[in-house]
């Protein structure tokens, strides 16, 4: 369940000194980022670091792109999630037949 609003705020004030697997869970979905994400910054505030930043998702980074507006990264997003449901990837340098592409 996200937190609310105003319970964002009041963390983003008061540094973590407490971090459960709720909080976590809680502040991913309420700003609609990866939870590796929220550990890693949640850690910053507390004077830990990651040993590695997390890479975000392909979903993730369109979303946070600060070039795109809404409609371009909703196109890319579906462009993404079409190729991504296909039952098995291609292997590299496959070529296909016009047929098989259409």
């Amino acid at each position: 369940m996200p937190l609310s609003h105003s319970a964002i705020q009041r963390m983003a004030r008061k540094p973590l000194e407490l971090l459960s697997r709720d909080v976590v869970t809680a502040l991913s979905a309420g700003l609609n980022i990866n939870e590796d994400i929220v550990l890693s910054a949640a850690l910053d505030t507390m004077g830990m670091h990651s040993p590695v930043p997390p890479m975000p998702t392909v979903r993730e980074a369109l979303l946070q792109d600060s070039v795109l507006s809404l409609p371009p990264k909703n196109a890319l997003l579906a462009s993404y999630e079409a190729f991504a449901s296909l039952p098995a990837p291609m292997p590299a340098g496959t070529v296909l037949s016009p047929q098989a592409a259409a």
